[in-house]
């Protein structure tokens, strides 16, 4: 079942202009009409909206998102940019939905800000914190130097610069205007005041993502983009009166429910604790510089944290040895005693975990944080959940894991990424706790694991691809295989492969048995492919159709930008692995200790055995 996440970090935004030659021809006559039904007016803060507050984007924003910089006022809502405050930090404002949207009408009624450095934004957007999303974008955005022009844009799997400047013929600061776009599988028309004025239809996206709304100003490397940022005034407010969405069959959207307020779907007051002794060590990660962090053991359970100089993008943190394999869940408390809010990140880290910066990004194992009660942004393609303790308040922090701890670690104001902010504060951490919670369908994965009988046995033939590093032994009866290997290079991606008969494009899921021979652990990816794609290095990376996997019953990590799912095989262990795929399945690759990206070289001995495929219905999904 797929993962409910509520939080995102929102992509990144080209610097590249285009021209105002004039709008790409529309291929349909359009008319003058666009359809679109009201999602929501700005009477009140709409039920379907979250604000984004506590955190930034990094390059180019130069904002933190804070829930002040929203306002709801005269039917209206208000997106504005403010100064910086004592800790030079720029404070802009950002609204989403809580659910996806996909094909169908978007607009928007809204008047810009009028002011150099600023934007502000109507777009769709899904990435790989929304539960391994690729990045899929589309764009409306005015920039405050000039609001004449509108900027439309998309990215698909993360591939933009399809930028393009229109010229409205009028300023849109001054009055407010519709501005919208239809989205089909193979096409996306923008429309101002309900007219079609551009169109785009190559490599179009295609994954369901939440409307976004937000104002902010860049940083210096954005000033020729963007123009220079002179300063917030009564200008820097962008104003929205209200938005629309339509689908293909002319279906409006309803919200119900689920979003401020709830935990997606897992009830933590049900999480049973108990006290988690620790001891609070520093991390000094800024090379050649005094510690960050000054911590005091209050003797009581508790720890007094202060520091005068957290840099941003220094990721220094306090931490403490954790070993609670047969626990899911950790709770503390901070107390802000100052004048100042801080902002903290939560990482429940398996130290484990390959971090090598091609196939694993993290060893954090968080899968939600909460705060108060509320559920906050987990990110999972760099790790940590994310909470801020205001000024004179206590706070709860609640992160659920899924995996082997072996390491808490908290960071205070240092992994914001502009190496410029410095902060200084002291804080009181507290209350250290442990449990367990019954996380359902939402985080537990046995409604994804087939039952036995929608496999069927598979006959393969395994041949190496490469001669000089691995050697295919089958069995007798072919049914199992011993792979060996002496000089496995990380950066090879040599790998054996098996042809699939041709029904596999009807089914959707293969398993097999892998047996680690050796003392060591075994790093292992399969690939289930579809030959006939061909990449082109740009919009497609992968031949690789997998979805994802699981190993033993328990869900591991799919790459859906460049392909395989992939699987640790621990010392003189067997692992049961499943993949699910789609599409048009033809071969299959598997990568032992040769996909890590780096030179060194590794040898091993694994035999693979007990090849089924299958289908798996639509209930089991």
């Amino acid at each position: 079942m797929k993962k409910k996440i509520l939080f995102v970090m929102v992509a990144s935004t080209s610097f590249v202009l285009m021209s105002c030659e004039g709008p790409t021809p529309i291929s349909n006559n359009w008319g003058d009409t666009f359809s679109t039904k009201e999602i929501t007016n700005f009477d009140e803060k709409p039920d379907l909206l979250e604000i984004s507050h506590g955190w930034n984007n990094g390059e180019p924003f130069n904002v933190d998102w804070n829930q002040d910089n929203v306002a709801f006022k005269d039917g209206k809502m208000e997106l504005s940019v403010t100064d910086a405050d004592e800790e030079g930090k720029y404070y802009g404002g950002e609204v989403r939905t809580y659910d996806d949207f996909h094909y169908g009408n978007y607009e928007v009624t809204m008047k810009p800000m009028k002011a150099s450095g600023t934007a502000s934004t109507f777009f769709t957007y899904t990435g790989p914190s929304f539960d391994d999303d690729p990045h899929d974008e589309i764009d409306i955005e005015f920039l405050g130097k000039d609001t004449t022009k509108v900027q439309f844009n998309y990215f698909t799997n993360g591939v933009g610069n399809h930028e393009y400047m229109y010229d409205l013929g009028f300023d849109a600061s001054e009055d407010y205007h519709t501005y919208g776009f239809r989205w089909e599988e193979d096409r996306i028309v923008w429309f101002v005041d309900d007219v079609a004025v551009y169109e785009a239809t190559e490599n179009i996206p295609s994954t369901p993502g939440r409307i976004f709304m937000n104002s902010w100003t860049g940083t210096k490397k954005a000033e020729a983009w963007m123009g220079k940022y002179e300063g917030s005034s009564d200008k820097t407010v962008a104003l929205y009166d209200a938005i629309y969405y339509e689908d293909l069959e002319g279906n409006g959207y309803v919200y119900e429910g689920g979003g401020e307020g709830e935990t997606g779907g897992i009830d933590i007051s049900k999480a049973v604790y108990e006290d988690l002794d620790v001891t609070l060590q520093s991390t000094n990660n800024s090379t050649g510089s005094d510690p960050t962090y000054t911590i005091v053991d209050n003797e009581d359970g508790s720890y007094k944290v202060s520091y005068t100089q957290a840099k941003g993008n220094s990721y220094d943190n306090i931490y403490s040895p954790l070993t609670a394999s047969d626990k899911n869940v950790v709770k503390v408390t901070l107390q802000n005693d100052s004048d100042k809010d801080v902002a903290f990140r939560l990482d429940v880290m398996d130290e484990n975990i390959k971090t090598d910066g091609t196939t694993v990004k993290t060893n954090v194992i968080n899968t939600h944080g909460y705060q108060d009660g509320t559920e906050v942004r987990t990110d999972f393609e760099w790790g940590g959940s994310f909470f801020t303790a205001k000024a004179e308040s206590s706070t709860e922090a609640v992160v659920i894991y899924d995996g082997t701890p072996t390491k808490l670690a908290i960071m205070l104001d240092s992994f914001t990424s502009n190496e410029e902010d410095v902060a200084a504060n002291e804080i009181t951490i507290k209350d250290f706790k442990i449990g367990t919670l019954d996380v359902g369908e939402e985080d537990g994965e046995e409604d994804d694991v087939p039952t036995e009988d929608t496999l069927e046995e598979l006959e393969l033939t395994w041949k190496a691809n490469d001669d000089n590093t691995y050697t295919v032994t089958p069995s007798e009866d072919n049914k199992s295989y011993d792979v060996t290997y002496t000089n496995a290079k990380g950066t090879s991606y040599h790998n054996i492969t098996a042809e699939l008969p041709s029904d596999a494009s009807s089914k959707n899921l293969f398993a097999m048995t892998l047996k680690n021979n050796t003392e060591q652990v075994i790093e292992a990816r399969v690939d289930v492919l579809d030959t006939s794609i061909v990449m082109d290095g740009e919009t497609i990376k992968t031949q690789a159709v997998n979805v994802k996997a699981t190993q033993d019953g328990v869900e591991v990590r799919t790459d859906s930008e460049w392909g395989g799912s992939f699987f640790t095989l621990q010392p003189n262990a067997t692992s049961n692995i499943i993949i699910e795929y789609d599409g048009n399945a033809t071969a299959l690759n598997l990568m032992l200790d040769s996909f890590s990206g780096q030179d060194e070289s590794k040898s091993g001995d694994v035999t693979i055995s007990n090849f089924q495929i299958g289908t798996r219905t639509a209930d089991q999904q």
